[in-house]
């Protein structure tokens, strides 16, 4: 970690520092693979990334895996990725992250399938988040996006619309599940 990416996790515990210096670290090879040098990304107060004035990215982490992804902003407006263990969601968290209409279509599913589609809608929903926060720099809940899929199955492609966001519209999205991982991604260009 670069010394003012550091003062960022100093006090975190070993885990999350290494979760922390992780997503660094892919976040610079992301940088150099689009012809970028490698420069410090350090935290800003609300906790996200403070991209170069030219880039914008996105960086998540889950139990075995980082991932971080950037974009040039002359080609890409916004960019948001999140990685998810694929591992059905309890039951109790549903309420607190569907709309009315995501909770009729994950109900209409085979009942051995719906813990595991709410984990894709966490996925897609936090991918959004990470999406619209640069543009907005608004919190928001879980129940002011809304995914509607395109597709079924392993690689399912979804439209997601932010409730309360004027100056957003309608977003795609990718969730893809590779092995243990779930992977969603949202981008704009």
């Amino acid at each position: 970690l670069y010394p003012d990416e550091f003062s960022a996790v100093r006090n975190a515990v070993t885990k999350r520092q290494r979760e922390f210096a992780t997503g660094r670290a892919n976040a610079r090879l992301a940088m150099t693979r689009i012809g970028e040098r490698c420069v410090s990304i350090p935290m800003l107060a609300d906790r996200a990334p403070a991209w170069p004035v030219h880039l914008v990215g996105s960086i998540s982490h889950t139990h075995a895996a980082c991932a971080a992804v950037v974009g040039r902003k002359k080609n890409v407006r916004s960019i948001g990725i999140d990685l998810e263990r694929d591992r059905p969601m309890e039951e109790a968290l549903w309420p607190s992250i569907w709309t009315t209409a995501e909770e009729a279509h994950v109900r209409a599913q085979p009942i051995e399938w719906q813990g595991h589609l709410m984990i894709r809608l966490f996925s897609a929903k936090e991918a959004v988040y990470k999406w619209q926060y640069p543009l907005t720099r608004r919190m928001l809940d879980f129940n002011q996006v809304e995914v509607t899929w395109l597709d079924d199955g392993p690689e399912a492609r979804f439209v997601a619309q932010v409730n309360g966001a004027g100056i957003l519209g309608p977003v795609q999205g990718q969730c893809l599940v590779h092995e243990d991982l779930v992977v969603s991604l949202v981008c704009m260009r």
